[in-house]
């Protein structure tokens, strides 16, 4: 997992925001 990405979804307490960085990281 990439930290920047993991600060960003920290940051952003939405699971939606979440979920969507997360898939956008696996693809």
């Amino acid at each position: 997992m990439d930290t920047g990405l993991w600060e960003a979804t920290t940051h952003q307490a939405l699971p939606g925001r979440t979920y969507l960085y997360l898939i956008d990281d696996c693809n």
